[in-house]
């Protein structure tokens, strides 16, 4: 009864930094996120979303970590 994402990320710099990772809908209702406090070099996560939670089937993946922002969009598929 959920769907799994797995994805990889890298911060991107060499220093420690608090990195936050949100799921968001077209209608900006946040489905799911992940907060690292020490976010340094490359890692891999798999996470598990509830199907109750997915109204739509195309979100905005965001990561932020210091002044870097980048995004992009997950297609959940029946």
């Amino acid at each position: 009864n959920s769907y799994q994402i797995c994805y990889q990320y890298s911060c991107p710099t060499t220093d420690f930094f608090q990195l936050e990772i949100n799921l968001i809908s077209a209608q900006n209702d946040t489905i799911y996120t992940f907060n690292e406090n020490y976010g340094y070099g490359q890692a891999g996560i798999c996470a598990y979303i509830n199907k109750e939670q997915v109204t739509s089937s195309i979100y905005r993946m965001s990561m932020t970590s210091g002044e870097f922002e980048c995004q992009g969009d997950i297609e959940f598929l029946e």
